[in-house]
């Protein structure tokens, strides 16, 4: 994971910074960490031709995690249709298999992008045929849904599937921590 994120960030220093962000944005979302840095590194190489802050695409990640917890997706559904929502944007255009993956797993992200399109979601099925929405369109789209989102997702009541991915993300972070700290993982790695 920190080999993806490096793909986007410069220096260990931020690096370290932006793990944390993840890794926080990911609890309060109740989203896998995996999944979030995942977007997060595949959306980051798109938004850096567009001019995206890093903040900007922190924001972006949060908004997009709370909006996959109001589609009702599964663990599994989401981290994949999340998955497929950031190739997407990463190839600068959401089509193909990569829009129907959204469209059915995840309907709220297709809401979002269509209330801004102002357009109704079967719409945005024929959009993505003519390769019209496009990644600036979308990091737009949850700019501007971004409050309504984080009201809404406040009031989501937390699943214990929800807590359960809680736990592994930081249960994953402290053997991480404690795997670099102690220098076990560059150890094991010269040996193989």
């Amino acid at each position: 994971r920190q080999n993806r994120l490096g793909t986007v960030v410069s220096g260990t220093q931020q690096l370290n910074v932006v793990t944390k962000e993840l890794l926080n944005i990911a609890n309060s979302t109740r989203q896998s960490f995996d999944g979030t840095a995942e977007v997060y590194a595949r959306v980051g190489l798109a938004a850096k031709d567009l001019g995206v802050s890093q903040s900007e695409l922190l924001n972006f990640t949060e908004s997009l995690n709370q909006a996959i917890i109001l589609s009702g997706a599964s663990a599994q559904e989401a981290e994949g249709g999340m998955i497929q929502l950031a190739q997407g944007m990463a190839s600068g255009r959401l089509q193909g298999d990569e829009l129907r993956a959204v469209l059915e797993s995840l309907p709220v992200v297709a809401d979002v992008i269509a209330q801004h399109l102002g357009v109704t979601r079967g719409a945005i099925r024929e959009m993505g045929k003519e390769g019209k929405i496009t990644a600036d369109i979308i990091l737009d789209a949850f700019r501007g849904a971004r409050e309504e989102l984080a009201g809404r997702f406040a009031e989501a009541v937390p699943t214990i599937g929800q807590a359960f991915t809680v736990l592994r993300n930081n249960l994953t972070a402290l053997v991480g921590e404690w795997s670099t700290n102690s220098g076990l993982a560059s150890a094991f790695a010269n040996i193989v």
